[in-house]
Formats: structure tokens, C-alpha cells, sequence
């Protein structure tokens, strides 16, 4: 089965990149958000459908959809933070880190082998992490 752990953190980032479309609803944007997972098809960047996306409505629209993705059966597993360091930060716009919703699909075993035909746009980042 495909995996993508990273989409609802993707609606949360991509307020910060810009790029033209058509517009879209707040609940068309979602739709298309949540047809992407199940079909490995990319997604156009939120911003670019919704070009007054801004951070206070990335996290409205993010929690509304890991909501929908929670009441259908995919429970949240953690949390990933992004643009943690200054650098970063000025890189894409942003005021402060930003942080969204893993879901417990995308998780994978410490055996795990990961094939990147399985996956749109695979990006492999060194996380440090601890279980309490």
C-alpha cells in the first residue's frame, strides 16, 4: 500500500510557496487534499487555489482535515515540526516553526524498506525522536 505521512503537514507549509491555478474552495481544496492521499497523485500547492491562504487559516483548514481523516478511520500517530531554525524561517516567509498532525498509516518499522516508485515526490529527512 502507498503511503504519504506528510499531507495535512503539507496544507499547513505550502501557504509559504506560491504558485498559479484555478481557484478552489475551502472544502473543494480538502476534497482534492484527500484525493491525492488515496490516489498518489501530486497535489497543486493550497496557495495556489487559494491565494489568500495564510498561516491562521493553513491551521484551520489542516485541522479540519485531519479531522475528516480521523472520523474515517486513520488515527493520529504524532507530530511533526517544520521550520524550526531562523534559516529556515526566512527561506519560506514564515514568522515562527509550524507544526502538523502524522498519521498512523504513514508509519513505518525500523525494518521497513521503502521503495520511492511508491510515492509522488519522496523526500527523506534525519529526524531525531523519542517515545515516553
Amino acid at each position: 500500500m502507498k503511503k504519504t505521512a506528510f499531507v495535512c503537514f503539507q496544507a499547513l507549509l505550502t501557504f509559504l510557496w506560491l504558485a498559479g491555478c484555478g481557484l478552489a474552495s475551502d472544502q473543494e481544496l480538502l476534497e482534492g487534499i484527500k484525493q491525492s492521499r488515496t490516489g498518489q497523485q501530486p497535489h497543486p500547492l493550497p496557495s495556489s487555489k487559494l491565494p489568500d491562504l495564510n498561516e491562521e487559516k493553513a491551521y484551520s483548514l489542516q485541522k479540519l482535515l485531519a479531522e475528516e481523516l480521523v472520523s474515517s478511520g486513520l488515527p493520529i500517530s504524532g507530530y511533526k515540526a517544520g521550520l524550526t531554525t531562523a534559516a529556515s524561517q526566512k527561506r519560506f516567509k514564515a514568522k515562527s516553526p509550524v507544526l502538523g498532525p502524522l498519521f498512523k498509516p504513514g508509519e513505518l518499522g525500523p525494518d521497513a524498506v521503502v521503495n520511492s516508485k511508491d510515492y509522488v515526490r519522496l523526500i527523506i529527512e534525519m529526524e531525531i525522536g523519542y517515545i515516553a
